[in-house]
């Protein structure tokens, strides 16, 4: 696994390294560039940080937390979709597991080895690239060796139809995705947290000595020793003539510099997940609308993740396996995230019954989706509605269709 030496004993770059390595991993010659170097580094925030590591956590469990399936687009013959999703169960699970990265680093892939097993077919066997293993080039890759030496595989498209390869990238021309923002923050964060400590450390307070009216320049020299031995040795030692007053220099600029972290940790979070620490916005006057405006931007990177990771495996995946297992033409299955939201059954089941009592003709599929069943078809096993405990009129048979009156 690839390792850069000169972060393997230090917490973060300094400021000067981390843009050094971020200019090199920039460059116009893609072909001569290593991104590795800048991806450990970006790497090694996320190991050390547990509040970075806590949020790419959480957004990548939201992703898994998705109800998924593979739908045969035929109602009446869903054992392609079937044996599709017993095939490649494994390797989707590990999409949703890595998928991540894409958004976070600017890239994320798959290695597929297929192997044919009698009476299931070719099955594909996964391997996650590692962060140093992989760098995108607009919406292709190159596979990038993991020693010492830098060596690159040719560009590799979507369209290429490699099979032996999934991958997703963030369509830029180089690598460090989200935390590319987010490592500037937390390396300048970590500069003014030791400067802070440092400042604390030796102020702690500025000691005022007062003399009262009629001390004499022995009482004088003697302040000032006790002052000077204040600062060695925590402790004075005076008569009664001499006062010596502490002034609290910390306190507002104290309050400063709390508001300065919540900032950057908060702009990190809305890097990585679309919104902030909700204890941490405005106490008054606008807060709501700032959390409305958080969960938007939450919901639009939860659809980006959605709508990439059905892209990668229809487009890529779903292709690959049906081209071996089944052969051309238009694949007769999709994957699909199940993100309808929850309904209320009880209160969708008494909106359709005063409807059908108004008179309301209702479309008999809307209703089976709206009380969260599936319309039954023919050769299925059918419960018969009583109507005197006033259950929905339906068909036991659906050829031909029917419409549901009053």
């Amino acid at each position: 696994m690839y390792e850069y030496s000169p972060l393997l004993h230090k917490i973060y770059p300094t400021f000067d390294e981390l843009f050094r390595l971020m200019s090199n991993a920039s460059r116009i010659d893609y072909i001569n560039r290593d991104p590795r170097p800048y991806l450990y580094a970006l790497n090694r925030m996320t190991e050390v940080n547990g509040r970075i590591r806590g949020h790419i956590y959480t957004r990548s469990a939201a992703i898994r937390s998705w109800d998924w399936n593979i739908i045969s687009t035929d109602k009446k013959n869903t054992i392609l979709a079937d044996n599709a999703l017993n095939r490649l169960r494994p390797v989707i699970n590990m999409i949703l597991k890595y998928y991540v990265r894409c958004p976070l680093y600017g890239c994320f892939g798959i290695g597929l080895t297929w192997n044919f097993i009698e009476g299931i077919g070719n099955v594909p066997t996964p391997k996650a690239y590692d962060i140093y293993s992989l760098e995108q080039v607009g919406d292709g890759v190159m596979l990038l060796s993991d020693d010492g030496l830098l060596k690159k595989s040719a560009l590799i498209r979507p369209e290429d139809g490699n099979n032996s390869i999934i991958f997703a990238t963030d369509g830029l021309m180089y690598a460090g995705g989200a935390l590319r923002s987010v490592s500037i923050r937390e390396v300048l964060l970590l500069m003014a947290q030791l400067e802070w400590a440092n400042f604390i450390k030796k102020i702690k307070g500025i000691i005022q000595g007062i003399l009262q009216a009629g001390a004499t320049v022995e009482e004088r020299n003697v302040v000032e020793e006790v002052l000077r031995n204040v600062a060695r040795n925590e402790y004075i030692l005076t008569d009664e003539l001499v006062q010596f007053k502490f002034e609290q220099v910390t306190g507002g600029s104290g309050q400063s510099f709390k508001e300065f972290v919540d900032g950057i940790n908060n702009d990190n979070a809305i890097a990585i997940l679309g919104q902030a620490n909700t204890p941490q916005l405005p106490s008054s006057g606008g807060s709501y609308a700032a959390l409305k405006v958080q969960l938007m931007v939450s919901d639009a990177i939860s659809w980006q993740d959605i709508n990439g990771i059905e892209s990668v495996i229809n487009e890529q995946l779903l292709k690959y396996d049906y081209a071996l297992n089944s052969g051309t033409g238009d694949i007769p299955y999709e994957f699909k995230f199940d993100i309808s939201e929850e309904k209320d059954k009880e209160k969708e089941m008494a909106v359709i019954t005063e409807a059908l009592k108004a008179g309301i003709k209702l479309k008999l599929s809307e209703v089976y989706a709206n009380i969260g069943y599936t319309e039954p078809i023919e050769g299925d096993g059918i419960l018969e509605p009583i109507p005197s405990l006033g259950s929905i009129p339906t068909q036991s048979s659906l050829n031909p269709p029917a419409t549901i009156g009053a």
